[in-house]
């Protein structure tokens, strides 16, 4: 019993639940846009992922083969191939891609790096981009190895 004789009932006043249901909404204001970056940046970093794997086994598949490979980027249908063979990866609309390689390397109107029998490559860079992130792989000539280099 309280002072004027009634049962008091455990619970929260319609004013703590106004405070509570302002505090959310304030913050769901100031992090919702940042949680989507963050999807954003996840998405693009398992883009980079995909991309460094598919280099990977272009060397491999050179090597285990004893024959050149390469991993080539389309601009006209936007993805990158691995050459020869079928495998091919899209980008999604909002990513744009480059990829550098030496002028005399490029096969039609495709940039090409490409990957020989011994493990070597002819190098290149690759930089994928959207909205907020960016991600950059660079494979190394001498060694043909893929690695992701911080932007």
């Amino acid at each position: 019993m309280n002072a004027r004789g009634h049962d008091a009932v455990a619970g929260f006043t319609l004013i703590e639940m106004m405070i509570v249901i302002t505090l959310m909404a304030l913050s769901m204001l100031f992090l919702g846009p940042m949680l989507g970056r963050s999807t954003s940046a996840r998405d693009l970093d398992d883009l980079g992922r995909r991309v460094a794997l598919q280099a990977r086994m272009a060397r491999i598949q050179s090597m285990r083969g004893n024959l050149e490979t390469a991993l080539a980027f389309d601009p006209v249908t936007r993805s990158f191939l691995v050459l020869p063979g079928q495998d091919h990866l899209a980008l999604p609309v909002d990513v744009s891609a480059t990829l550098t390689t030496g002028r005399d390397l490029a096969d039609g109107d495709r940039p090409t790096i490409r990957f020989l029998p011994d493990g070597r490559s002819s190098g290149g860079e690759i930089r994928l981009i959207a909205r907020d992130a960016s991600i950059h792989l660079v494979v190394d000539w001498l060694t043909g190895w893929v690695r992701r280099m911080p932007t």
